[in-house]
């Protein structure tokens, strides 16, 4: 009796000689099939059929059994490696398709097994197609050539759908000294795709390299520590080691075996709207370089004549000669001039408003695109950035690029050990790519926002030494 499971290319049979060319008709013991996706002719098959003798193993939370390959054979015009019967399903198949399901049941057992392995380097997930899960957990692994043999082998549009997406290139290219690092990031990517209902990376525009969007950003009920360490790992700002994996695990445990929190529709719309709000600043950040990488030899001239000659001169003296640009301001003048200044672009006065450390990130945008626009200014003799007021009384053209702060209202709150608390509600503008070539069709994100500011007293008047921000609501404008 065979088991088909239709588009996966997994099938289970009591006799492969019903079903496969290359057949021994005194086999009688059940066997497993998998195809590879490659086709049975040619070098690359010779090379696949070679590395096969490697064999696999099936990897489960307590122990490793051996999953020899006994043939490679034919089916439906691929090849299919042959070997002792399993009860399973590809990850292709149990992997969800939508938003919002249920986190799967293997997916702890799954995890528990590739830590156990991982670390012997010799078995590795090939990819989503060949890689089978038992009800148990347990995980289908090929050895580590034959994997590369598959993998390097498999047709263009098959290899963008059950590899590419669960890779990271450069740690590839290190993977034939040290496979650790691509694995890890193959499981979390696997991982992140079993809670969200699709891999981390998802389209970009042409030029760009797609980034991993932030897991809360799609699946808001991910508990914090497995969100952050998701993170950090796709978006390549920790190791990928297997420490990553045993950090996962230790998280979901300490959380009952609970992957998602219980949290309210409320909590999670704040989760989401944080999430886009850091994601959308790195992607400006990211961006900003790219712009400057680009187009650093044209726009030297032009920023030596206006800037290094002219304003960051007087900037210096200025700043520290003369008094700065809040003194002598009442506390409620100073938190009006520090959103003010967001929409003028001008970064001293929000340098002056703010103590050391506070406000650091805000104010390095602000002066980037402050000389972003002086730049364009100089050569193209006009100024593209307006104030949302500005935009909108301009029906929105999509040739100009709105940025600041709109809708703004001041609370005070009181005193608090000398200190006054206020605080802001605003609206606040930015263009997604306003530092990116395409700029006319530049994504509008205005973030509803409310802040926290603590004023002390200072030697010239007053001074901001704490701001807490948090996001209410994201909304994206396209332009028309």
């Amino acid at each position: 009796m065979t088991t088909h499971h239709p588009g996966t290319g997994v099938f289970l049979s009591g006799h492969l000689s019903d079903h496969l060319q290359d057949h021994h008709p005194d086999q009688e013991s059940p066997l497993l099939a998998i195809s590879c996706g490659i086709e049975p002719r040619g070098h690359i098959a010779q090379k696949v059929s070679a590395a096969a003798r490697h064999g696999g193993a099936l990897a489960g939370p307590e122990e490793t059994i051996p999953w020899p390959v006994t043939r490679v054979v034919l089916h439906q015009g691929t090849s299919c490696l042959a070997g002792p019967s399993l009860e399973g399903e590809p990850l292709e198949a149990l992997l969800p398709r939508e938003p919002g399901q249920a986190v799967p049941s293997w997916l702890t057992p799954f995890l528990q097994a590739l830590i156990r392995e991982l670390p012997r380097e010799r078995f590795f997930l090939c990819n989503i197609r060949t890689s089978l899960v038992t009800p148990r957990g347990e995980v289908l692994l090929l050895d580590s050539r034959l994997c590369q043999e598959i993998n390097q082998g498999l047709p263009g549009t098959l290899r963008n759908e059950v590899h590419e997406p669960y890779w990271d290139d450069r740690l590839g290219r290190q993977a034939a000294a040290d496979p650790l690092p691509a694995a890890v990031y193959q499981i979390g990517a696997i991982i992140f795709h079993a809670l969200t209902g699709a891999p981390p990376l998802g389209q970009a525009p042409a030029g760009e390299t797609p980034a991993p969007r932030p897991i809360q950003s799609l699946r808001p009920e991910v508990i914090p520590p497995v969100a952050t360490v998701l993170d950090e790992l796709l978006q390549g700002e920790r190791q990928a080691d297997l420490e990553a994996l045993r950090q996962i695990l230790e998280a979901v445990r300490t959380h009952q075996g609970r992957w998602l929190d219980d949290i309210s529709p409320r909590e999670c719309q704040a989760r989401k709207a944080a999430a886009l709000e850091e994601f959308h600043r790195d992607q400006r950040q990211r961006r900003g370089k790219t712009f400057w990488r680009k187009n650093r030899s044209r726009i030297a001239v032009i920023a030596a004549v206006t800037l290094v000659l002219s304003s960051i001169p007087i900037a210096m003296i200025r700043n520290r000669l003369a008094p700065p640009a809040t003194a002598g301001l009442t506390p409620l003048e100073l938190v009006q001039g520090f959103y003010r200044a967001w929409n003028d672009l001008d970064h001293l006065f929000l340098d002056d408003a703010t103590a050391k450390g506070v406000a650091r990130a805000t104010i390095r945008e602000v002066t980037n695109l402050y000389v972003i626009d002086r730049v364009q200014t100089a050569h193209e003799r006009h100024s593209r950035f307006r104030t949302p007021r500005e935009w909108q009384e301009a029906g929105s053209p999509p040739d100009l690029i709105p940025y600041g702060i709109s809708d703004l209202v001041i609370t005070p709150l009181g005193e608090e050990d000398q200190a006054l608390l206020v605080q802001a509600e605003y609206a606040l503008w930015r263009p997604e790519g306003a530092a990116s070539e395409e700029q006319d069709q530049a994504l509008i994100i205005v973030a509803r926002t409310r802040d926290l500011l603590r004023i002390e007293p200072s030697r010239h008047g007053w001074i901001i030494t704490e701001i807490t921000s948090s996001v209410k609501e994201l909304e994206e404008i396209i332009p028309e």
